[in-house]
């Protein structure tokens, strides 16, 4: 037989199968997962409807969304340190802004908007720590946050000094 041949053969008997349009059989009739989407759909509008419910409960009383046991902030940070500030009191003023992040509820959404307005990059450890946090408010406020850190150089290297030769490096070579 001609090869020519076959591969006519192999080309219709290929378009054949094509435009008879046959549809895969289904190994089982439990794959069809409209009605898990259903429902998933369904739990998740109820999550998102409670944690609506939460944060607007968080946002008028942020002292009682704490856990109980941790360190809760009794009074909201003071300004933001300034660069005539010793570097003493920004590092007191970035621990306590630390401090309001680990105490959790609605104060941690607080310390990272007051990093995000402090935009220096001594706070980059913290936004770093919101981008993993589970609330999402949390995580989109520490991404604006890292945003303003995008394109910036970073603080200047010093060059490394150049290896001296030895003083007899005639003799060495």
């Amino acid at each position: 037989m001609n090869p020519s041949l076959l591969g006519v053969v192999a080309f219709a008997l290929a378009a054949g199968l094509w435009l008879a349009g046959r549809r895969p059989k289904l190994l089982l009739k439990s794959t069809d997962a409209q009605g898990v989407a259903a429902l998933n759909r369904a739990q998740n509008s109820l999550v998102w409807e409670a944690r609506q419910r939460l944060e607007e409960a968080a946002a008028e009383q942020p002292s009682q969304s704490g856990a109980p046991g941790l360190w809760s902030p009794q009074a909201p940070l003071g300004p933001r340190p300034e660069p005539r500030m010793s570097a003493h009191q920004r590092q007191a003023w970035l621990r306590e802004l630390k401090r309001h992040y680990q105490a959790g509820g609605g104060w941690r959404l607080e310390a990272m908007r007051l990093a995000r307005a402090w935009g220096e990059r001594e706070v980059i450890p913290l936004v770093q720590q919101g981008l993993r946090d589970p609330d999402p408010l949390v995580m989109r406020e520490a991404a604006l946050a890292m945003e303003s850190f995008r394109g910036r150089p970073g603080r200047p290297t010093p060059k490394p000094q150049a290896i001296r030769l030895p003083r007899n490096v005639a003799r060495t070579r």
